[in-house]
């Protein structure tokens, strides 16, 4: 499933993660106002608006993982705090996301989320989440470097990649093409083929 990420056309990974979340924002927006009018349907669009977002923000969660592992070389063996830290990110960035619409669902039910909202609801989640952001979308830029080989990347072109893994949607737009043309185009190389000169 994560390379098929790889393969969309850039429009299509566009819509589903930006069309997506900003539709879902604008649901947001109007559902809590018109709640705070005491419109009869606000809290049903508040509810779709934050799964709408959900779904955006999962779909560039996994495009940032697929890009991640899918342009890593297969031949070289992943450091196993590499893969926890990936893990540990993915997980904190997907409970970030799916919160505000569990606890839309649960609100629109009677129920609490106290529990749950004590941590969420804390500076250092929101912290941790953060760190989790910059961690995996710098391992998606050092992956498309390591993918595309040293000689084509200097240090404005990694920042440059950085920053647009880190401003979604626009990212999606800009970086896709590059991505799909590496996975379809050109097989892993060895990272070894750029540090040791032929004998």
């Amino acid at each position: 499933m994560l390379h098929h990420c790889l393969r969309l056309s850039r429009t299509t990974l566009f819509l589903i993660t930006g069309g997506v979340f900003l539709l879902g924002v604008v649901l947001s927006m109007l559902g809590g106002m018109w709640h705070v009018l005491s419109w009869p349907h606000a809290r049903t669009m508040l509810t779709v608006g934050t799964g709408l977002c959900m779904i955006g923000g999962l779909v560039t969660v996994v495009w940032m993982t697929a890009v991640v592992i899918g342009l890593r070389n297969p031949r070289k063996p992943t450091v196993v705090h590499n893969r926890i830290n990936l893990i540990i990110a993915v997980t904190a960035l997907t409970v970030a996301l799916v919160y505000p619409f569990y606890e839309s669902v649960m609100s629109s039910f009677g129920g609490t989320t106290s529990g749950l909202a004590l941590v969420t609801g804390s500076g250092v989640f929101g912290l941790f989440v953060l760190a989790s952001y910059v961690l995996i979308t710098y391992r998606a830029a050092l992956a498309l470097e390591l993918r595309e080989g040293y000689e084509r990347t200097t240090i404005a072109s990694r920042w440059g990649d950085w920053l647009l893994f880190i401003v979604q949607p626009i990212g999606v737009w800009k970086l896709q093409p590059r991505i799909r043309r590496l996975v379809t185009d050109r097989p892993a190389t060895d990272l070894t083929d750029h540090l040791i000169a032929d004998r």
